[in-house]
């Protein structure tokens, strides 16, 4: 064998040990990715009280109290139905990836066997445990058991994550309205505007008001005597001046438009706040009659993809010039120059009637005539 040859026999072999050490560090490197991850579903109880959490939330609750807790909770409570006697590593991770994606805050109820009768009340049966659970106003809408893949859990409570939007009403009306609630206001619907003096069809809620029944039947029929009057002739409307969020806002109140229907087969999810009840619609069913400049509550928006439709009240400044309606109607109720410049009504720090609802005011449809 020459010189030549024997040297570039020795290059070969490093080059093949270069590659296989190179080889063996890529195996390495996804074994070590393989093991990492189904780490994370590894089923060993842990002291959860020492548990960090897997991501910044690590946020949980115990239930004590099911009755008061998931049974008369208002709105959407959603349930870990547990069969261990404490969380384990595994769960909280689940729980802090539900938040995250879906913003749910899951709360844990421990069951035992002394439970089953509860569980089989609900319709939750044993086949499905331990299983998470979607409650809505104490009602159980569905059920899902507890899955490796914790993103199967998120995609199953993304209907219950959708674009919300909540109208008011007074305290007392009922959880229905009927079906045609794109099309306009109900009698007695309430709506938050920038103040003025008046707008047509709607009585500017000050104080203590009282109507004649004989000229306003029909409100008067939703409202009864629940906010006052002499039971006889005269009706009041509910006093809103403490609930309302800031200066240069005021509460109208609707007294012509459609009829409420009444639906107690298929109520709305509710949610009362002093003397208003917020009724809960899909957020794509705002009403093609809306006024510009009324502020609502709405939850899960997708602020850029509404931003033609909606901004968030968080006091931001905007020229006359970039929706000159709004700024009509404005004015500088909330700041700015009044000339050039006008600021949104600043709701940030506001508390709201509605776990992770915020407001939000409408650019468009139609202009609020006064009376």
């Amino acid at each position: 064998m020459s010189e030549n040859q024997g040297s570039f026999i020795k290059k070969l072999m490093k080059v093949k040990l270069n590659k296989n050490r190179l080889q063996g560090f890529i195996l390495g490197v996804l074994i070590t990715a393989v093991l990492f991850t189904a780490g994370l579903f590894i089923f060993s109880p842990d002291d959860d009280s020492n548990f960090t959490g897997s991501l910044q939330y690590n946020q949980y609750v115990v239930i004590k109290d099911f009755n008061n807790e998931v049974l008369k909770a208002p709105g959407q409570t959603l349930v870990y139905f547990n069969d261990l006697p404490q969380l384990n590593n595994r769960i909280i991770s689940m729980y802090d990836y539900i938040y995250e994606h879906s913003n749910f805050l899951a709360k844990t109820f421990n069951y035992t066997g002394n439970d089953y009768a509860l569980l089989n009340s609900l319709g939750i049966s044993s086949y499905y445990l331990p299983c998470f659970a979607i409650f809505e106003n104490g009602k159980l809408k569905d059920c899902h058991p507890v899955e490796l893949m914790v993103s199967s859990v998120v995609q199953w409570l993304s209907p219950f994550t959708l674009p919300k939007i909540y109208r008011a009403f007074p305290g007392s009306a009922y959880d229905s309205v009927g079906a045609e609630y794109k099309y306009g206001y109900y009698i007695s619907e309430i709506i938050l505007m920038p103040d003025k003096p008046s707008i047509a069809g709607f009585l500017r809620l000050s104080g203590d008001m009282t109507l004649p029944v004989q000229k306003n039947t029909a409100l008067h029929a939703l409202l009864a005597f629940n906010f006052g009057g002499d039971n006889k002739t005269y009706f009041g409307l509910p006093n809103l001046d403490e609930q309302i969020p800031t200066p240069g806002l005021r509460y109208f109140m609707a007294v012509s438009g459609m009829f409420p229907q009444r639906d107690f087969d298929n109520p709305l999810t509710s949610y009362v706040d002093g003397n208003i009840k917020y009724l809960e619609f899909p957020l794509d069913s705002i009403n093609e009659n809306s006024y510009v400049g009324q502020v609502i509550l709405a939850k899960n928006v997708d602020e850029e993809k509404y931003k033609n439709i909606m901004l968030p009240c968080d006091g931001r400044e905007i020229a006359f010039s970039k929706y000159p309606v709004l700024a009509s109607i404005i004015g500088d109720k909330f700041g700015g120059d009044g000339i050039n410049k006008y600021k949104l009504p600043d709701l940030t720090n506001a508390a709201s009637p509605i776990d992770g609802a915020k407001y939000y005011i409408l650019l468009k449809n139609i202009y609020p005539t006064g009376e």
